[in-house]
């Protein structure tokens, strides 16, 4: 913007003409703005297709790369740039030049806009008592117009937001305000901190915005904004009228526009900013001041009034310039430092004004100019304002210019930084070659199949020295079942094969290859549990091919068919006509097996032909003379029964029989005496039996002689085919248990070898190369996808040749 020719021109006509140089800039930061904008969508564009090709590439490195490209941080950038150029752009569209006055409370703000707008304490309150104006105040200055308001009310949600949240947060309630009536419902509890602050700071809150809610509530309801006339402006802008009664208005309030005529009429659209005082515990007022000085204000006039009784420049000052500093950019050519001198009963405070006007360089206060001046003569004030307005006019162009600058700055480095995430994003979609890509991904997938199958093997060898745990349970199952189910005949079945055969020795002999074979039939259901074992370790392999190996479309199944399915797509030779050895691993594992008779059958085969009637002979029939005494036995003790049976008698007591002592002397020399005790006792038993329990023998369960004889036979026979088969079953079991680790040993022994046959055997990377190369669409679709998806890649480089010529340096300067 060129300099404003001061020749000829009053002050009025300087600043109005002010706003007619600021509108090319308006007009400069639109199309800024607008270009802005255009960046931000063609990145969402760029986004969205970067996603549509993430999705279509699936885990390729390509895909990879784009989820990595993060434009969010770009975006933020833009965003707060955008922010910032809508602030500037408000600023410099304003058809006013706006002075804000900033100070502390009880400092001489409000007499000096008073004596400099004409207007009086109703209107501009200065109350005598402490803090007096509640809400800023922005006043116009309208020649010829006669003194009126307009205010502008918080609504509800906003005021929840704006105002009432502040405090809530101030005294850590996380409570989640929706509505004023939760307000008015469930106020906040006291503080728990012992902080005079908070306190005051929660009495404002409850004795003023809770107590009096139904006072101003209606303010937030009805309407946005409110025309008033001077009488009204006091109680919508004080907080007490001129007799110290309180208003509650003003808690509604946004900020209030008060029009009237100055008392000088060379100033030009101007409005002079009254902010509340600082220093007060009512909350908001900083955070509005900030705002006010980011958005609305192009100069500032700080007020201080040194004691009389003594006083110094106190942090607070240095807080309060801190503050504006970091809202208004070159705050130290935007301000002035009004020392307001007073006389009251306190004494003339001129000599601590002189003071504090020469230390003010020492506490890093910079203002364009700091003066002395009574803010209660209308003649002081009005020489301040001159003097203000002067500079104004005067510098205000380049003041603007400089201001607008560093925003200009940040573009360019926003500029900066979009090109050099455009220049990353073109490269992630350079031209591709398709050998390149080829061979990384080749070597990634064979260090990924490499580590997954010796991770594999590297668990197989710790675990062949242990127990395989399925089919250790197996095995005790098996067992178990062949405890519970040896196939021994009953009594009646032996009788009625004795009668078949004619003789019990017959029967006996003709029942060992039966239970033999039956239970050799129960032994066989662990080979069907081996063979599972080593297809589900098959399947561990299988895995490490199908996710590491990208196998998976070569076949749906799993372990050996899976091997098998792979196999016929590997050629059977390779170039130079010899086997091709990776096909050959891979038949290899499928067709993998071990056989029952080689594992199992040789541990227990020879414990099962131990059940032959040739090794296990019944000791009733080793000798013709036993069998004559068993019989002599038999019919001694049916006959002393007999003799004790008489007509009438339904049963005959077991104490009847004849004691074990006596038979044993009846049968004195007939046989060895081991032999005869234990002939005895069986026939005494067999007897007892007869009784089922009770202490007497019913007519109805007496037997003849021969029916005893070989119910005797019977039960002997199917005792003893019991002893050898349980004898058996133990010694099956003790030799299976040397077995139970023997699953994992042959599972590592058939992994290790089919890795050294695809993995270790020389030559075999380049039949991987071969075999890859020939099925890299079906390996890796992606390779396949990024060839085919050419035009997404021209959308994609289209899309950033777009962005860099909106990003060009020329669409996003403002200033020449």
């Amino acid at each position: 913007m060129n300099n404003i020719n001061s020749n000829f021109m009053s002050r009025e006509a300087r600043i109005n003409a002010i706003f007619e140089k600021r509108l090319p800039l308006v007009r400069k930061l639109e199309s800024v703005e607008r270009n802005l904008k255009s960046i931000n969508l063609k990145i969402d564009e760029l986004e969205q297709l970067g996603e549509q090709i993430t999705k279509n590439l699936s885990s390729t490195k390509v895909s990879i790369n784009l989820r990595r490209l993060d434009f969010l941080g770009i975006k933020q950038i833009i965003q707060k740039e955008s922010e910032e150029l809508s602030k500037l752009k408000l600023r410099f569209s304003r058809k006013t030049l706006n002075i804000g006055v900033v100070g502390r409370a009880r400092q001489g703000k409000s007499l000096l806009l008073q004596r400099l707008t004409g207007l009086t304490a109703d209107e501009i309150p200065d109350g005598k008592r402490g803090f007096c104006t509640g809400v800023r105040s922005n006043i116009h200055h309208r020649p010829g117009e006669q003194t009126r308001g307009s205010v502008r009310f918080y609504l509800e949600q906003e005021f929840l937001s704006e105002v009432i949240s502040l405090y809530y947060k101030a005294f850590g309630n996380t409570s989640q305000l929706d509505s004023i009536d939760d307000f008015e419902k469930y106020p906040p509890s006291p503080p728990t901190e012992e902080s005079a602050k908070l306190k005051t700071m929660f009495g404002h809150l409850i004795d003023d915005y809770h107590s009096h809610l139904s006072e101003y509530r209606p303010l937030l309801r009805n309407q946005s904004s409110k025309e008033i006339s001077k009488a009204e402006i006091r109680e919508y802008v004080a907080q007490d009228d001129s007799q110290g009664n309180p208003y509650f208005n003003y808690l509604a309030v946004r900020e209030v526009d008060i029009f009237c005529e100055f008392p000088n009429s060379d100033l030009g659209q101007i409005v002079l900013m009254d902010m509340p005082g600082l220093g007060d515990t009512r909350l908001g007022d900083e955070q509005r001041l900030i705002q006010a000085l980011e958005q609305d204000v192009d100069f500032v006039l700080f007020v201080r009034m040194p004691s009389a009784l003594g006083d110094d420049w106190q942090d607070f000052d240095e807080d309060l310039y801190d503050k504006a500093r970091t809202s208004l950019r070159d705050l130290a050519r935007r301000s002035f430092l009004i020392l307001n001198r007073t006389i009251s009963d306190y004494g003339d405070n001129l000599h601590n004004c002189e003071r504090f006007k020469e230390t003010i360089d020492s506490k890093n206060i910079k203002v364009v100019q700091c003066e002395i001046a009574d803010c209660s003569d209308k003649t002081a004030s009005s020489k301040v304002l001159d003097q203000v307005l002067n500079y104004l006019a005067a510098n205000i162009t380049h003041l603007d210019e400089e201001y607008a600058r560093s925003y200009q700055e940040g573009l360019e480095q926003l500029q900066q930084k979009v090109n050099s995430k455009l220049n990353e994003a073109r490269s992630l979609l350079a031209a591709y070659n398709e050998d390149s890509l080829f061979e990384d991904q080749f070597l990634e997938l064979w260090s990924r199949v490499t580590s997954g199958l010796e991770s594999l093997i590297e668990r197989l060898w710790v675990q062949r020295e242990f127990e395989e745990p399925h089919f250790k349970t197996q095995v005790e199952t098996t067992i178990a079942k062949c405890r519970s189910d040896k196939k021994i005949p009953s009594i009646a079945a032996i009788e009625k094969e004795r009668d078949l055969k004619e003789s019990y020795k017959m029967a006996y002999y003709n029942y060992f290859p039966a239970i033999r074979a039956h239970l050799s039939q129960q032994f066989l259901s662990l080979n069907g549990h081996l063979q599972q074992f080593l297809e589900s370790v098959k399947a561990e392999v299988t895995i490490v091919l199908l996710e590491e190996g990208n196998l998976s479309d070569f076949s749906s199944k799993r372990g050996s068919e899976f091997l098998k399915d792979t196999a016929h797509f590997i050629s059977e030779r390779r170039n130079d006509g010899k086997q091709n050895e990776l096909r050959l691993g891979f038949q290899h594992l499928a067709d993998f097996n071990v056989s029952y008779a080689g594992i199992i059958q040789r541990q227990i085969r020879h414990h099962l032909d131990e059940l032959t009637a040739d090794q296990n002979e019944l000791p009733i029939f080793r000798s013709t003379i036993t069998n004559q005494v068993l019989e002599k036995t038999i019919e001694w003790v049916c006959n002393t029964l007999l003799n004790q049976y008489t007509s009438g008698i339904s049963s005959i007591s077991l104490t009847s029989l004849p004691s074990r002592e006596q038979a044993l002397d009846y049968l004195e020399g007939m046989l060895q005496r081991n032999e005869l005790e234990q002939l005895v006792d069986q026939v005494l038993k067999l007897f007892s039996n007869l009784a089922a329990g009770s202490s007497s023998i019913p007519s109805s369960r007496f037997l003849s002689k021969e029916q005893v004889i070989g119910s005797f036979y019977a039960d002997q026979i199917r005792n003893y085919l019991s002893i050898c088969c349980d004898e058996v079953i133990d010694k099956c079991e003790e030799s299976l248990k040397e077995l139970l680790c023997e699953p994992n040993q042959i599972a590592y022994s058939m992994v290790r070898e089919f890795v050294d046959l695809i993995r270790r055997t020389e030559g075999i990377e380049k039949e991987w190369r071969i075999f890859l190369k020939r099925e890299q669409s079906r390996v890796w679709p992606e390779l396949k996808q990024i060839l085919e998806y050419s035009e997404d890649r021209e959308d994609w480089l289209k899309l950033l040749l777009q962005l860099e010529e909106i990003n060009q340096f020329k669409n996003l300067q403002f200033l020449d």
